[in-house]
């Protein structure tokens, strides 16, 4: 338990700061930023004392709209998969699923 904690406090998040370089169609450089997948966070509606107090658990160095949405299941990092709780999380994991399809759903676009 020592080691995790040690290796928690040293913890930081991916840097999603760089650029993806490619070449447009017409042989052109370009340069895009490479950004975070759409997220969802399922939250524990009870701190453990291994977590954050902050609501995003230590995201918040990211923008603003990082989590797309955040879902709350009872329980704590810990509980959350116990049997009292786990049917919560699968119902958050199936929401957050469908949410993250929708998002990413590519669409066609219409050739003229």
């Amino acid at each position: 338990m020592v080691q995790a904690v040690e290796m928690l406090s040293s913890w930081h998040g991916p840097d999603w700061s760089e650029l993806k370089v490619g070449k447009e169609s017409n042989g052109s450089l370009n340069a895009v930023p490479i950004g975070p997948p759409p997220t969802i966070l399922i939250r524990a509606t009870e701190n453990s004392f291994l977590e954050s107090q902050q609501s995003h658990l230590g995201w918040d160095e990211y923008k603003q709209d990082f989590f797309k949405r955040i879902i709350r299941v009872p329980g704590n990092h810990f509980t959350m998969f116990t049997d009292d709780h786990v049917a919560y999380v699968a119902d958050a994991l199936h929401e957050a699923c469908q949410l993250l399809e929708r998002l990413t759903a590519v669409v066609p676009s219409n050739a003229s």
